[in-house]
C-alpha cells in the first residue's frame, strides 16, 4: 500500500511538473514581442540592474542611424556576457553591438557611434555570409546568431551597449544580457507552490 502511494505521488509530481514546464513555455512566448525599445540616447537608457542576472530585450531598429543604448553600473571583475541575434525574416537587418565604458581597450573597429574620449569598447559584429541560423523553440522562431562578446569589466564604474545597424538597415533583434536566472531561490517556491496546487485540485 505504501509502496503504491509513493508511486502515485511522483507521478503527480512529475505532471505537476510537466503542467509547471508548459506554463513557463506559454509564458516565454507571450513575452516575445519586439517594439521600438525608447533608449535612443545615453541619458534615457535602459538600464540593467545587474549584468549577471539574465535579461532578454526584444527589440526594433526603425530608422537608418537609429541606436538604442543600455547601461549598467557594476564593479571591477564582473563577467559580462552579450548576445544578440536577429530574425531570419529581418534577412537585411545586420546590426553590430558595441560595449564601452572604463578601463576597455581601444577599438580596432570603428564603433561608429560617441563612445566618450576616456572610454574604450568592444565592437561585435558578424559578417553577412558567416551568419548561422538556428531555431528557437521558446519563439517558435528562426534566429540569424549575431555577434557575442564575454569579457570582464576592468574598473569599477557605469558602461554602455549599444545596438546599431552601420549600413542604415532597419530591423528586429533579440539582445541578451547575462547567464544566470533571476531570483533562483524566487523560481523554486514558484515551482513548489505550483506543484502543490495541482496536486490538490486532483484531490
Amino acid at each position: 500500500m505504501v509502496g503504491l502511494f509513493f508511486r502515485v505521488s511522483v507521478l503527480l509530481l512529475a505532471l505537476a511538473g510537466i503542467a509547471v514546464g508548459i506554463a513557463a513555455f506559454k509564458a516565454d512566448m507571450v513575452r516575445v514581442a519586439f517594439k521600438k525599445q525608447p533608449f535612443d540616447t545615453l541619458e534615457a537608457s535602459g538600464v540593467f540592474r545587474d549584468p549577471q542576472i539574465r535579461r532578454i530585450v526584444y527589440g526594433r531598429l526603425d530608422h537608418e542611424g537609429d541606436v538604442d543604448y543600455y547601461t549598467f553600473t557594476t564593479t571591477r571583475g564582473t563577467p559580462i556576457r552579450i548576445s544578440l541575434r536577429t530574425p531570419v525574416a529581418d534577412r537585411d537587418s545586420n546590426p553590430m553591438l558595441v560595449v564601452f565604458g572604463p578601463g576597455l581597450p581601444t577599438p580596432t573597429t570603428d564603433p561608429g557611434i560617441g563612445i566618450g574620449e576616456t572610454n574604450g569598447a568592444i565592437v561585435g559584429t558578424t559578417g553577412r555570409d558567416a551568419r548561422t541560423a538556428v531555431f528557437m523553440l521558446a519563439s517558435l522562431t528562426t534566429f540569424y546568431l549575431g555577434p557575442h562578446i564575454e569579457t570582464v569589466t576592468p574598473q569599477d564604474g557605469t558602461y554602455a551597449v549599444a545596438v546599431t545597424d552601420r549600413s542604415g538597415s532597419v530591423g528586429r533583434y533579440v539582445l541578451e544580457v547575462g547567464g544566470m536566472p533571476e531570483r533562483s531561490f524566487d523560481v523554486f517556491i514558484s515551482f513548489a507552490v505550483g506543484t502543490i496546487r495541482a496536486i490538490l485540485r486532483l484531490y
